[in-house]
């Protein structure tokens, strides 16, 4: 019907014919936002952080699983509570695998 339903909640995307069967998702690392504020919908714990150069990469646990995040900001540590959003364009879905 045009949403997704996720552990991380719902999204509108565009619809895709499922025959019944569950689809997949993914989003890339660093499409995925990321604030130390309450800036957005996901909250989540800061488990490691690696610097990359340009970009730091973020491992935080949201509900239970983990997201990795590619921010150009490096002000996160590890405890820290961050708010994520995983923009709705940003997503890809699959159709389900044809056995």
């Amino acid at each position: 019907n045009g949403s997704f339903r996720t552990e991380f909640g719902d999204f509108s995307l565009p619809k895709v014919s499922t025959n019944g069967h569950p689809l997949s998702a993914t989003i890339r690392p660093e499409d995925i936002l990321i604030s130390p504020v309450n800036e957005y919908e996901l909250e989540g714990r800061v488990e490691r952080t690696h610097f990359e150069g340009m970009a730091t990469r973020v491992w935080v646990n949201c509900r239970g699983r983990h997201l990795e995040v590619l921010t150009g900001r490096g002000e996160y540590y590890p405890g820290q509570v961050v708010r994520l959003r995983l923009p709705p364009d940003r997503i890809r879905v699959f159709p389900p695998k044809k056995s």
